[in-house]
């Protein structure tokens, strides 16, 4: 490779898992990061991934402080020359439900002046609500199921405990509060950032990220969208779409 030992840059996994379930050691990141590496000229770049807290550990805003503390301490120049990468080339991505900490840490870091330089969501969560028209048609798929992904906001915004024990109602103001659609998207609109979207078409999720792909065009973000004819995160089930992840992450890294 001709990159610099230094200046390679550094994608940040955020795994998915409803805010319940995964670990930082993800397949689905590894699949991604081999298929982004086979073929492509000068595949060099730094990994790293978020071991967040899950469950009532992480409740909201707890996962999402994880990510920008983990994304800050990747900025520190010695650890960045010790492994190699650039920490000026550092973008985050991640799926599902980490799919939705990106975009909030995104939101956050740049508000913190330390923006990423590139975001990539795939699939993701956006809306507690969850009363979109594909959470009705599909919601009852064995893939990313409504009573899951209702158990994980749950959760994740301090209504249910995960043995039961506490159940309650949660308030209207805090679904507003940690829904991707009320965000302000315009703290991202002066920084040079490359913000890639991926849908899948028989997901109960595509609606909502549909919707979250053209508010972020609203802002004058500019905003790829990928569209996958598979239920949730399925893009191995759609080679050309999977191209299109792979490439558009490629891109991102800079190649």
């Amino acid at each position: 490779s001709e990159t610099p030992a230094t200046e390679m840059p550094l994608m940040l996994w955020v795994h998915g898992g409803g805010f319940l379930i995964g670990a930082a050691e993800d397949m689905f990141a590894a699949g991604l990061v081999k298929d982004v590496v086979v073929g492509s000229e000068e595949p060099w770049f730094c990994w790293a991934s978020v071991a967040y807290r899950l469950g009532p550990s992480g409740m909201f805003p707890g996962a999402i402080d994880d990510i920008v503390q983990a994304y800050t301490g990747l900025l520190d120049t010695s650890l960045a020359t010790s492994c190699g990468y650039s920490p000026a080339k550092i973008g985050l991505a991640g799926v599902s439900s980490g799919g939705y900490l990106v975009c909030s840490a995104a939101i956050r870091l740049a508000s913190l002046e330390k923006p990423p330089i590139f975001m990539q969501s795939l699939y993701p969560m956006v809306d507690p609500h969850m009363n979109t028209e594909s959470h009705k048609s599909y919601g009852d798929l064995n893939i990313c199921p409504a009573p899951f992904l209702r158990t994980g906001w749950r959760i994740f915004l301090g209504g249910l405990s995960l043995a039961g024990a506490s159940d309650n109602a949660l308030s209207e103001e805090k679904m507003q509060e940690a829904n991707l659609l009320r965000e302000d998207w315009s703290a991202l609109k002066s920084i040079p950032i490359s913000v890639g979207l991926a849908v899948c078409k028989y997901d109960p999720l595509h609606d909502e990220g549909v919707a979250l792909g053209d508010l972020m065009k609203a802002v004058g973000l500019t905003v790829e969208r990928i569209t996958v004819s598979s239920s949730h995160a399925g893009h191995d089930y759609d080679r050309k779409a999977k191209k299109q992840v792979v490439e558009q992450l490629r891109r991102m890294l800079g190649k």
